[in-house]
């Protein structure tokens, strides 16, 4: 896209019907969702949790890794 210095890329269907677009905004959401997710991830952190939840929800999703690697190794 940055490329060609296009904003929009069309999205078709197999006849060459118009079904919508894609943004460089749909892009750059998508690319920090990845993100987060591989963050949330990286620290232990299942799907379930989003960022934003309380401390209560996060340590206790967290909670299995962090047993383990207090007596792991």
């Amino acid at each position: 896209m940055s490329k060609y210095d296009l904003e929009a890329i069309p999205v078709v269907d197999d006849q060459k019907q118009l079904q919508g677009r894609i943004t460089i905004d749909d892009i750059v959401d998508f690319i920090k969702d990845e993100a987060e997710e591989d963050y949330l991830l990286a620290a232990g952190i299942s799907n379930d949790v989003e960022a934003d939840d309380s401390i209560f929800e996060l340590t206790k999703a967290r909670l299995p890794w962090l047993i383990l690697g207090l007596f792991g190794d």
